[in-house]
């Protein structure tokens, strides 16, 4: 059989088994997505573990993958940014809200930066931290906020930002 009678035998034999050929082939899907979910399911740790190892070898590339991610997918990408302002407005709306004034938040805090404990010199401007961001289910209260330099906030903000993408 050359190859052009092989090619023709395949195609007509699909075109009276394509029920059968397309159920085989649902059955098989269905049997790795449900194996790959058990293997995630118990080799959890050890897979965070290569995920976080990889990172680590490869600082430039998880930005390069979203960076192409981003422009192969725009439609998806604004669709989960529109998905986490309303998970966000969510959070806020069920959250605690308490008026929070600067000048007893720093008072509370001694007139001490809350993130490196030096002292915030009088008249400096300063920003209000909240130790359980609100991102992350905390409250606006006076409980959950301390006074912080404004260098020391970014710096903590900024790490905040690279965990959630991690995260992500």
């Amino acid at each position: 059989m050359n190859k052009d009678e092989r090619r023709e035998y395949n195609r007509q034999y699909w075109l009276k088994n394509k029920d059968r050929l397309l159920a085989r082939r649902r059955k098989r899907v269905l049997e790795i997505q449900a194996y790959m979910k058990e293997y995630r399911n118990k080799n959890r740790e050890k897979l965070i573990w290569q995920g976080k190892n990889w990172l680590a070898k490869n600082p430039g590339k998880k930005a390069e993958y979203d960076q192409a991610y981003r422009a192969k997918n725009p439609e998806k990408v604004a669709e989960k940014a529109l998905r986490d302002v309303y998970a966000r407005r969510r959070r806020i709306r069920s959250a605690f809200v308490e008026r929070v004034e600067a000048k007893t938040v720093l008072r509370n805090s001694n007139g001490r930066c809350g993130l490196c404990g030096r002292p915030i010199g009088k008249g400096k401007k300063f920003h209000i931290d909240h130790i359980v961001p609100l991102s992350r289910g905390g409250e606006h209260s006076y409980a959950n906020t301390q006074a912080a330099h404004i260098s020391c906030h970014r710096q903590k903000s900024a790490q905040e930002h690279r965990d959630s993408q991690r995260r992500t």
